[in-house]
């Protein structure tokens, strides 16, 4: 009887001690990973939409891109830091210039987009979707420009289609920001603001702009401010939430299970309108119209958002209606292999190479997509 008290007891005290060995393990754990997000910026009670933004000592502004007399937001022909396989043609596009002597037999490809379609994060920058294609036997007018929406698309399309005259006009469609409001085009009112600390939009929340300076405290302020925005958004009781957001760990911890609470309560079967979707559409029409006009082929491609910022409301079933208004072909064979890592969400070399091979099989088909079995898997 003794000693099978004695052998229990042995027991008892080394499950405590893999028990007390585990805890002191996870925090262990959990202080380094707490010591390391601060070490690389991370503030408790903050997690950063555009986490890119940096709180810097002195600003500093370039003059990489830059909006010209007609309000277009562009890359500037005439800045000399621009690395050496990016070619930035006289009108501010990085495409080969658009006079230049062109083969009769080549088709002819003008893109419309934003950073995808200049080429952000494939290395090198030609390795990008856009020369992808126009490797294979195409003439390629890239007139992708970060940052820009359906709004210039249209005014670009309008101007340069009658010019170049297309056998297609692509929309490059991402998802995750090109359902919005017209961003303002004023002559000479940058757009954006290329600085140290980010790509600072140069427009407030009522439309006033601001220079460069004024952008960068605007976000500062909001960047500050964000702690209680976070406080408001998750699922916890005071008490809990507030003690959690006291640590950078907690902080993503609380954001983590927001997001579980926001997706399984929502409803991404029905689609609610947008009240930016007519906005959208009418430049979206415009471009159809100016690619009719000159006998080319319409063709609208939609970019899906990296697959873990994917949300209901910023998914492909949700928008469904919108898309097959436009007959869009949607790609169903991304994964998250395909993008960078977060924070930055754009295409890597395997993402570039799989979408110009889309692009390619969507042009060589010559029909509108079908669809359905990309809706039907949840996407």
């Amino acid at each position: 009887m003794g000693e099978a008290t004695t052998e229990r007891q042995k027991q008892n005290n080394k499950l405590l001690f893999n028990v007390a060995l585990l805890l002191v393990s996870a925090m262990g754990t959990l202080l380094f990973a707490e010591a390391a997000l601060r070490l690389i910026g991370k503030r408790p009670g903050y997690v950063p939409r555009y986490s890119r933004f940096r709180v810097v000592e002195r600003l500093e502004v370039d003059s990489s891109f830059c909006t010209d007399g007609e309000g277009v937001f562009k890359a500037n022909p005439d800045y000399k830091k621009w690395s050496d396989d990016i070619y930035i043609n006289s009108d501010g596009f990085r495409s080969a210039e658009f006079d230049r002597p062109l083969p009769a037999q080549q088709p002819k490809i003008l893109f419309l987009g934003d950073s995808f379609t200049w080429g952000s994060s494939a290395r090198p920058i030609t390795k990008s979707f856009v020369d992808l294609v126009g490797q294979q036997g195409f003439v390629t007018f890239n007139l992708g420009i970060p940052g820009t929406d359906p709004h210039q698309y249209a005014y670009l399309a309008e101007k340069y289609a009658p010019l170049l005259k297309p056998d297609i006009v692509a929309v490059m469609f991402y998802i995750g920001n090109d359902f919005i409001a017209p961003r303002p085009m004023m002559p000479f009112k940058n757009l954006y603001h290329v600085t140290n600390a980010k790509f600072l939009y140069a427009f407030d929340d009522d439309g006033n702009y601001m220079t460069p300076q004024q952008a960068y405290e605007y976000y500062l302020a909001k960047n500050n401010a964000a702690t209680d925005s976070l406080q408001n958004a998750v699922p916890f009781k005071s008490a809990l939430r507030n003690a959690l957001t006291k640590t950078v760990v907690g902080t993503y911890l609380v954001v983590a299970a927001s997001k579980i609470k926001r997706e399984a309560f929502a409803d991404s079967e029905n689609e609610a309108a947008s009240p930016v979707y007519d906005r959208v559409r009418e430049s979206l029409l415009r471009i159809k119209s100016a690619s009719e006009k000159v006998g080319a082929r319409f063709m609208m491609f939609v970019i899906p958002i990296h697959p873990r910022r994917q949300q209901p409301a910023n998914s492909i079933r949700y928008h469904q209606n919108f898309f097959r208004e436009f007959e869009a072909y949607i790609p169903d064979f991304l994964d998250e292999s395909d993008y960078m890592k977060l924070p930055n969400s754009h295409f890597n070399n395997s993402g570039h190479r799989k979408y110009a091979n889309f692009i390619l099989k969507a042009i060589e088909e010559g029909s509108a997509p079908d669809t359905k079995a990309v809706f039907s898997n949840g996407s």
